[in-house]
């Protein structure tokens, strides 16, 4: 039922840092020669990326040509080092938030444009709760490289939604720092807004 499903973002909302732009940038700078060599191609990544931003045409290219020459175990590699590494910075008072509905009994749905191979290792402790269920994007491996097979992005997450849990009518609040979240929007009673420092800027009764 709606009123025990609560909808959070993750990038800009529990945490301040974008993971996944974490995570290119981490292979840039890993995997040196690839971005030196294909530099011309990682511009016009960023520029596909800026127009089709809902789309995957952009990370792809710029994944393809950090990753191109590694084999499956060696994305493994990457996504261990990059986890290890990483350190978020926690929104305390969106936290409290959430840890306040866990405490409720309510179901918690972590829904990110971030890859879930990267979210997991992050956020182990918390995704050990029954309570909570998480949808990402999803990374494959082809070609010798690294693609988004699915991007967990704008309307996209309602339909990775639906088919992971068809059975998910609505949520009482969502959570979020992105108006592209607004086709989840749709399917909140209320909306809580997330400013760029963690704090709630605004509260919106759907």
């Amino acid at each position: 039922m709606r009123h025990q499903n609560i909808f959070f973002d993750l990038d800009g909302t529990l945490h301040k840092e974008d993971i996944f732009f974490s995570f290119i940038l981490f292979l840039a700078k890993k995997r040196i020669f690839n971005t030196l060599i294909l530099f011309p191609l990682l511009l016009q990544a960023v520029v596909l990326h800026l127009i089709f931003a809902k789309g995957k045409i952009g990370i792809n290219l710029a994944l393809f040509c950090l990753t191109l020459g590694t084999n499956q175990t060696k994305q493994k590699q990457f996504f261990t080092e990059f986890t290890q590494q990483f350190k978020l910075t926690p929104f305390p008072k969106v936290m409290a938030e959430l840890q306040q509905h866990l405490s409720q009994q309510k179901q918690i749905f972590l829904i990110s444009g971030s890859p879930e191979p990267l979210i997991k290792p992050l956020y182990s402790e918390l995704l050990t709760h029954r309570g909570v269920k998480l949808i990402g994007s999803q990374i494959t491996h082809k070609s010798y490289a690294m693609r988004l097979s699915e991007h967990c992005y704008a309307e996209n997450k309602v339909k990775m939604l639906d088919r992971f849990f068809p059975k998910t009518n609505g949520f009482e609040i969502g959570y979020s720092d992105s108006l592209s979240d607004k086709p989840i929007f749709e399917r909140c009673r209320k909306v809580v807004l997330i400013d760029k420092n963690g704090k709630i800027s605004k509260s919106i009764n759907i």
